[in-house]
């Protein structure tokens, strides 16, 4: 679970510059807001960033979920049965 979450985590921060749509020019030493060159890297940073936050979910949250139920229903259904069935007497 850790090792999902932490690489989730770095991903969605790293991409946090281009969903805020800032521009780095390292060659020049600017940052600017809202370029022309960042139109098309913004959707598809957004895009990215809801990607890893929902695979995340499905797999930390979902995924544990449904591989616990069939345990659960299992169990259950054994205590149920050891209720109905009371253990036969021996007449000795």
């Amino acid at each position: 679970m850790g090792p999902v979450f932490l690489n989730t985590t770095t991903n969605i921060l790293g991409l946090m510059p281009l969903v805020l749509s800032t521009n780095i020019d390292f060659l020049t030493r600017e940052v600017s807001v809202g370029a022309p060159s960042t139109q098309w890297r913004t959707q598809l940073s957004v895009a990215i960033v809801f990607g890893l936050g929902f695979a995340t979910v499905l797999t930390l949250i979902v995924i544990l979920a449904s591989l616990v139920i069939p345990a659960n229903v299992q169990r259950w259904l054994d205590t149920r049965r050891s209720r109905r069935d009371p253990v036969p007497v021996s007449a000795e």
